[in-house]
């Protein structure tokens, strides 16, 4: 079997290298181009996701927010209608002053302990509807850091080992002998 590095055999090997370099960068590019791609992809599902939880928690807080008002609005109510029940039993009885006062002061502590606790659990429930949103935000954040970064081709390194397995030829390597010493040998 004959060397590739004849008269002939040098332009084969030439042209089977820069064939090999060519694919390579080929490749080094398309991989370069897809992850770009998928890292493109994938940081807009995870804002769309973000996106989308962000909706649901806006409407639950404008749910919660409703729900809140409508309580307070119903306890105020009750509380009104308490007042008047006790003051319409106080008169057809003929009770007044220190005792009505007492029964009125007792309502009032009631609403404000009711109060307490739906302006509590109403805090807490806008507490967690924050948190699910800071939650929803670091995961959108940490599936955006952690996309493998695309990295260039090595252009020089492709071609080096597109080369290589040419200049290692012994024939090659004996002409390239040759030619550097015809250069000092003047």
């Amino acid at each position: 079997m004959g060397s590739t590095t004849g008269s002939g055999g040098g332009a084969f090997a030439g042209a089977m290298a820069g064939l090999s370099f060519g694919t390579q960068v080929a490749a080094g590019y398309t991989a370069y181009e897809i992850q770009k791609l998928q890292n493109k992809f994938a940081s807009e599902a995870a804002q769309e996701s973000y996106n989308f939880t962000q909706d649901l928690l806006i409407k639950r807080t404008e749910e919660e927010s409703r729900a809140y008002t409508q309580s307070v609005n119903d306890r105020q109510l009750r509380a009104m209608e308490l007042e008047s029940q006790a003051n319409v039993i106080a008169g057809e009885a003929g009770v007044s002053g220190i005792s009505v006062d007492a029964i009125h002061n007792n309502i009032k502590r009631q609403e404000g302990q009711i109060a307490t606790r739906q302006k509590q659990s109403f805090n807490s429930r806008m507490d967690a509807i924050e948190a699910q949103n800071a939650q929803a935000l670091s995961s959108m954040v940490a599936r955006m850091q952690s996309l493998t970064p695309p990295s260039q081709p090595n252009i020089l390194a492709m071609a080096a080992s597109s080369a290589a397995p040419f200049l290692m030829d012994s024939e090659m390597a004996g002409d390239f002998d040759s030619w550097w010493e015809g250069l000092f040998d003047g």
